[in-house]
């Protein structure tokens, strides 16, 4: 058997983790999974895996937990920032407001756009709107350049309703300098703030 073949410890989590998909039941599935971690605790496959049961289950404290060691097995900040959105999700918005606004600004720190444009609108939603402009100006810095345009825009708007026209005009500019309909739109409200 591959098991028996396999060398490292982390070559034995890889066996263990691929007969696991190979099995129906999912308590066989499930006990495979649990003994791949006892070869190699750190096995990204397998603590995802786990984290995706206990969600489908509807068990969000098993799937946070599972979450917190993908997070420590996680090699790149990218699939970090994409475990902390995910976090961000299985968290309780009434009981963890604040955590979850911690937790998407780490997020946001490793570069995620998506990060930061549910950051923004999180604050926008709890009437911390001039924090929710900026959030939403440095989100369209990380999000790819077909959708930078509609975050300076967005940037732009918010900023105006808390009366900062100086923010507001430059999100206005930098959209301004995208390409598409948010270039001419940025244009056209630059002309009417007389800029």
């Amino acid at each position: 058997e591959l098991l028996e073949l396999s060398q490292r410890a982390d070559e034995r989590a890889e066996v263990l983790w691929q007969k696991s998909q190979l099995v129906g039941d999912e308590e066989a599935a499930e006990a495979l999974l649990l003994s791949a971690l006892t070869h190699d605790e750190s096995h990204l496959p397998t603590l995802t895996k786990l984290r995706t049961q206990a969600e489908l289950r509807g068990d969000k404290a098993a799937a946070l937990s599972w979450l917190s060691r993908e997070l420590i097995a996680s090699p790149s900040d990218g699939e970090r920032a994409q475990l902390l959105c995910k976090q961000a999700e299985l968290l309780d918005p009434q009981s963890q407001a604040e955590l979850i606004v911690t937790t998407l600004r780490k997020a946001m720190q490793l570069g995620s756009g998506q990060a930061a444009e549910r950051l923004a609108e999180l604050l926008w939603n709890r009437g911390e709107v001039l924090q929710a402009a900026d959030i939403a100006g440095r989100a369209a810095q990380l999000l790819p350049q077909a959708q930078q345009g509609r975050q300076l825009l967005l940037a732009a708007e918010w900023a105006l309703r808390v009366g900062d026209e100086l923010r507001a005009r430059e999100y206005l500019r930098q959209a301004s300098e995208q390409s598409g309909e948010s270039a001419d739109e940025a244009a056209q409200r630059l002309v009417v703030l007389g800029g």
